[in-house]
């Protein structure tokens, strides 16, 4: 798993070079790397994110030729490199857990997940507490199926 999220990143890292590059796609692109790997609301896609383009005059660029994307193109590097020395560093897939969540996803009603995540984010235990309510009014073949589809991500992890 961790080996094809590391090509992903390095394929963006490529990307940087081409000669039609263009900040404002590759960002999108990365952008939805990023989130497959580290979760929507990740760092990595903050900081990405942020990358912009110092000159915003089509000309001035065209004049001084690729200097302005230089330091884009730089920082854009040194961020992905740094999220693929994260990977190699962490032994557990870092998407696992945002693929467990998805599970609770599909069989809770949105609002239930919604309030799910608020407390794992809060690391709120009385509340996590409660929702093992919301579990208790679930059905068994629901809670089987999150069940069932978490241990297929985790043995698939491996």
């Amino acid at each position: 798993m961790k080996s094809k999220q590391i090509k992903l990143l390095k394929r963006q890292i490529a990307k940087l070079e081409e000669k039609d590059f263009e900040l404002s796609a590759w960002k999108i692109s990365t952008t939805l790397v990023l989130e497959k790997i580290f979760g929507k609301n990740s760092n990595e896609i903050n900081q990405v994110n942020a990358i912009s383009e110092n000159m915003s005059s089509w000309t001035l660029r065209d004049n001084l030729g690729d200097q302005s994307s230089t330091k884009s193109k730089t920082l854009a590097r040194q961020i992905l490199e740094t999220c693929i020395d994260e990977l190699e560093m962490n032994d557990e897939p870092i998407d696992l857990e945002n693929k467990i969540l998805e599970q609770f996803k599909k069989e809770f009603t949105g609002t239930q997940y919604e309030q799910l995540l608020k407390l794992i984010k809060q690391n709120d235990i009385k509340g996590l507490d409660k929702t093992s309510k919301e579990l208790n009014k679930l059905e068994k073949k629901a809670l089987v199926n999150i069940l069932t589809n978490i241990l297929k991500e985790i043995a698939t992890s491996k």
